[in-house]
């Protein structure tokens, strides 16, 4: 989370809802410039960097580029809340969301 505030919150986008899986991440977010593309790719090579030095290894740690969903409707915004909190819980990680403590469900509960 330290790097998403960095290198994301800070200047490009605010974060509607997350949850970092042990493979992936998941970010809702509010886009306040047409940087998008460019913050994400330095969050990754950040996470990377981070991650290789921590477990001294190298190399890419996600396969291909971040994808990028237009959010049109309340309805939609509701159901990628929903799909982003309950991704422990269909991994079999958690019973409940409220229970895997990478998440922003419990800061957004009235979306969960």
């Amino acid at each position: 989370m330290r790097l998403i505030r960095r290198h994301l919150i800070e200047q490009t986008l605010d974060v509607l809802a997350y949850c970092l899986m042990p493979n992936h991440y998941h970010l809702l977010v509010q886009c306040k410039t047409q940087d998008v593309s460019g913050a994400m790719m330095r969050l990754s090579v950040a996470y990377t960097k981070a991650m290789n030095r921590r477990y001294n290894r190298v190399g890419a740690l996600f396969q291909g580029q971040f994808q990028s969903i237009g959010v049109e409707s309340d309805e939609y915004l509701y159901h990628l809340t929903r799909y982003i909190h309950l991704n422990p819980v269909k991994a079999g990680i958690v019973a409940h969301p409220k229970d895997w403590e990478f998440s922003s469900y419990l800061d957004e509960r009235s979306c969960g």
